[in-house]
């Protein structure tokens, strides 16, 4: 049974690492370095840009309508909370 309704959890997996790969000099084989963990802001600004172009993409395939109603900028606390289900 479905209970008349299937709820949808949509989200993402990702893989980060701690740093880049690079190709050394004269190309004999690719280095690691580390780099600094993005800060929180960097967080949501990567969140907001990813789920609005995926928007987009969902909407030019035909998958999915925009809702007038909500804005596509970037969600405050309060609208976040509004607009879930």
């Amino acid at each position: 049974m479905f209970w008349g309704a299937l709820n949808a959890n949509i989200h993402f997996h990702m893989l980060f690492l701690d740093g880049v790969y690079f190709d050394s000099t004269h190309g004999s084989h690719a280095r690691f370095r580390w780099v600094q963990a993005p800060t929180s802001d960097e967080l949501t600004h990567l969140t907001h840009t990813i789920a609005h172009r995926v928007a987009r993409y969902l909407e030019r395939q035909g998958l999915l309508v925009h809702d007038a109603g909500i804005s596509r900028g970037r969600p405050n606390k309060g609208t976040l909370g509004k607009t879930s289900v």
